[in-house]
């Protein structure tokens, strides 16, 4: 016996014999007032409103022998922690011990039984994690353990969650069998006993594993404590005592030992198989060669495992290790047979052993397959990491669970990726304000919640920004946009909403009560601005006067319409630059000749399309050898009386008026006559063509269908298609998305993420979506060889491409120094400039050849 083992056995004598002395004393019976809430199996009453179930149980054992007499005093679980804190009870059973309550009761040191929380749900209900309960209603038992830990984790992650406090945990049940709640939560043990008897749904939500005890009043003296803890010791250290047979009584199953007779069978078997392993040559050859091939295959397996990124071990029933691939060195420091028949506290802290633990008993004691994120401390490399684990049990020939083998990948480095990548999605690395899609969100927000909203959105450019970055350089550039960003923000209020939507370009969202003048408010406040921003500014290489343009637009002339409140304040904006450096403009209806111009183009663009006066246009994508590996097909329009007309002008156009649609069809036929003609070239054979896609062609109802056709009708192999996707397209009715670009899928088309890193949409669609390309924004590319951030933002999308599997191409590449610096990065892809312009489709190759 332990040495630890013989301190409890002794104070457990001492304690029993002191009590037995005290009983002997006084022969009239103590009286125990004990409270009882029904919470079956562990705590009830029965029939003869005895004191019953688990904890009852144990404590009419402990009673009989002491001469107590237990006085049952039914009660609600908040009522019982009451009138125990107040005298008016001795004891109540089945309490978890927390730092608040050992600070209002009295417990003794050992645990009388283990158990753990859990959700159950409706029929109709299904949840598959804590963070589902947001928008559910819960119930819960008033003042319970989880009724505190619930909120708590709630508050935490912003969940809103409808809690339901009942008096008693069958209130709690019958609320959801009721309908007056979505789930409920409970202990395992009343849990499951419920359960089947009320046609439940158990979910896999476990939490809170926690030692039960018996708390007794502060008013009470603490020697039954020290007899409790007697008893329930000495009692857990015999296999075959009433604490064991207590537990068996109430169908929770007892520890098994194997009984010694098969340890003696299996020993003689071993003698027998070696004896006539001894007396037979051509059996002990056989044996020889077998177990020389199964050392060669252990040695082959173990170079596999070795080799893996990932921690690779299995664990025994006792949870120690029984084997465990060389990974761990690098997290630890320990080698593989150091922690050989070791546990997890041979590695880390107790908080992670216990959560680790906890994870290993669902899939040793339940059979689970468990796939989950745990995360370590107390590691050689510091700090703390991140796994995402997978454990799975390992069955003998009986089906009885021996041990589980688990592989843990640290993905803590993926995560920061991932954090990293979410703050790019909605604000600016530069300087920390809300970019250009938070600001439209923001708009939308206000305009949607009161139509008859008063208010502004300002524009402010910085007068020949150019400048500094070519005179100072790019840096002194960021200097002077923080510094700008930083006076920005003496403006932010409750009513005033600053963001960064482009290079030298910021915004201002300004409410104003409905009873203010809105354009004098707003005059005031630009020209403040103005003032504020054209104070010199002190740089790391000296003095810089700035001033800034500002354009503005009020509410009421946008009609409610977001990208026409921000698109006039640009028509403000354009008209102040055009005034001069330091200037401020309202929108004016004579701006309006702007829009005239796009109604012009609008009937000039739709005669194109009808008379096909278009052309499609080539520019190659190469790879790290400068090799053709592809084409983006790009769409030219030369208008016979307004010359060329630029796509960034006639495809916002197009997508407004709903003439993309046709215009989409006919790109796509035309790509779809390229890649055929291409088929009988075995140079070209094997090139992938990227045809762009806009949000609005993609959610035509007849998209996918049209694409079909086209494919059939050219007889064209469709992984050579490649759809170029913006990021705008994700961010609204993503069922309809998915189903649509998985219907592509089947046919064989690619897609390709276009722009990526311009922060619209969550990267957790990467995942969801089949998407198998993502395309740098030559944004990051045009200042890649002298801006940081740039080659950040460039580095993290290479990194997550490779932890994806998705290929990553760079666009606008047009000098040797992008295409040099993106090779050191690990860009395998390119097109730009620098590898071709676009040419019409006819005759790029031979404007090529002939170059």
């Amino acid at each position: 016996m332990k040495p630890r083992l013989w301190v409890v056995f002794i104070r457990s004598v001492f304690a029993i014999a002191t009590l037995a002395m005290t009983t002997t004393n006084h022969a009239e019976p103590v009286p125990l007032r004990v409270g009882v809430y029904n919470n079956p199996p562990k705590l009830m009453l029965n029939e003869q409103q005895e004191l019953s179930g688990i904890m009852g149980d144990l404590l009419q054992q402990i009673a009989s022998r002491e001469n107590w007499r237990i006085e049952p005093v039914p009660c609600t679980w908040s009522a019982c922690l009451l009138m125990l804190e107040n005298g008016e009870l001795d004891l109540l059973p089945d309490v978890a011990k927390t730092g608040s309550r050992e600070q209002r009761y009295q417990f003794h040191s050992e645990p009388a039984l283990m158990s753990w929380s859990q959700v159950y749900t409706a029929d109709d209900v299904r949840l598959a994690n804590l963070l589902e309960l947001d928008g559910k209603t819960v119930a819960v038992l008033e003042g319970s353990v989880q009724e505190d830990y619930l909120q708590n984790l709630a508050s935490n992650f912003s969940l809103d969650v409808n809690w339901l406090p009942t008096k008693n945990l069958d209130a709690a049940f019958d609320a959801v069998v009721g309908g007056k709640a979505d789930a409920v939560v409970s202990s395992h043990y009343y849990g499951n006993n419920k359960m089947q008897a009320l046609s439940l749904n158990t979910t896999p939500i476990l939490f809170q594993p926690v030692r039960l005890f018996y708390a007794v009043s502060p008013q009470r003296e603490g020697a039954i404590l020290e007899v409790i803890d007697a008893y329930l010791t000495r009692w857990k250290l015999m296999p075959s005592s009433v604490y064991y047979q207590v537990l068996e009584k109430w169908t929770l199953p007892a520890n098994k030992t194997i009984p010694l007779i098969i340890w003696w069978l299996v020993a003689a078997l071993v003698i027998i198989v070696m004896l006539i392993a001894g007396f037979n040559q051509v059996l002990r050859r056989q044996v020889s060669l077998k177990t020389r091939d199964l050392f060669e295959s252990e040695n082959r397996l173990n170079t596999i495992l070795n080799s893996l990124d990932a921690i690779v071990y299995i664990k025994d029933r006792q949870h120690r290790y029984r084997y465990i691939n060389q990974k761990i060195t690098a997290l630890t420091g320990l080698k593989p047979e150091a922690l050989l028949g070791e546990t997890d506290e041979k590695i880390f802290n107790r908080e992670t052993c216990q959560h680790l633990r906890h994870n290993d008993s669902k899939v040793l004691e339940y059979g689970e397959r468990l796939v989950e994120e745990e995360e370590v401390s107390d590691l050689e490399a510091g700090g703390k990491r991140h796994f995402l684990s997978v454990k799975i049990p390992l069955r003998d020939a009986r089906n009885k669970i021996y041990a589980l083998c688990g592989i843990s990948t640290d993905i803590t480095n993926n995560k920061k990726m991932y954090e990293r990548l979410q703050a790019l999605e909605f604000s600016d690395p530069l300087t920390g304000l809300p970019n250009r899609f938070e600001l439209f969100r923001r708009i939308d927000k206000v305009l949607k919640e009161d139509a008859a909203a008063n208010g502004a959105v300002m524009m402010i450019d910085v007068d020949d920004f150019k400048i500094i970055n070519e005179s100072r350089g790019h840096g002194h550039g960021d200097e002077l946009l923080t510094q700008i960003a930083q006076r920005l923000l003496s403006f932010d209020a409750d009513n005033i909403s600053v963001s960064r939507i482009s290079s030298d370009e910021f915004a201002c969202l300004v409410q104003i009560p409905a009873e203010k003048d809105a354009k004098r408010l707003t005059t005031t406040m630009a020209t403040e601005m103005r003032q504020l921003l054209s104070v010199p500014y002190q740089l790391s290489n000296g003095h810089y006067n700035a001033t800034v343009c500002i354009g503005i637009a009020l509410f009421s002339d946008a009609g409610g319409q977001t990208e026409r409140l921000v698109r006039l304040a640009d028509l403000a904006l354009n008209e102040a630059k055009h005034r001069g450096r330091n200037s401020q403009c309202f929108f004016y209806p004579q701006m309006q000749e702007a829009i005239n111009r796009r109604s012009v183009l609008e009937v000039a663009l739709r005669d194109a399309i009808e008379n096909r006066l278009m052309s499609l246009y080539l520019q190659p994508q190469v790879n790290k050898n400068e090799t053709i590996i592809g084409m983006e097909a790009l769409l030219r329009w030369h208008d016979r009386a307004m010359g060329p007309i630029s796509p960034t002008e006639f495809i916002p156009i197009a997508e407004d008026s709903g003439l993309i649609i046709p215009l989409g069809q006919w790109v796509i036929e035309m790509a779809c006559e390229v890649l055929s003609q291409w088929r009988g070239d075995s140079e070209k054979a094997d090139w992938t063509l990227a045809v762009n896609i806009s949000p609005r062609q993609f959610r035509h109802s007849g998209f996918v269908e049209h694409v079909e056709q086209i494919i059939r009708q050219k007889d064209i192999d469709a992984d050579r298609l490649k759809f170029e996707i913006t990021e705008n397209l994700l961010i609204d009715n993503l069922e309809q998305v998915a189903e649509r670009m998985n219907s592509l899928q089947s046919l064989g088309i690619r897609f390709s993420l276009d722009d990526f890193g311009t922060g619209y949409a969550s990267l957790s669609y990467l995942k969801l979506l089949p998407i198998h390309q993502l395309k740098i924004d030559q944004s990051f590319v045009r200042e890649l060889t002298h801006n940081l951030d740039d080659e950040a933002i460039i580095k993290t999308i290479l990194a997550l491409g490779d932890s994806l599997e998705l290929a990553v191409i760079a666009e606008g590449v047009e000098t040797q120094e992008q295409a040099a610096r993106l090779k050191q990065l690990g860009c395998n892809q390119f097109q730009g400039f620098l590898y071709g312009q676009p040419a019409p489709a006819d005759d790029y190759f031979e404007q090529r050849h002939c170059g």
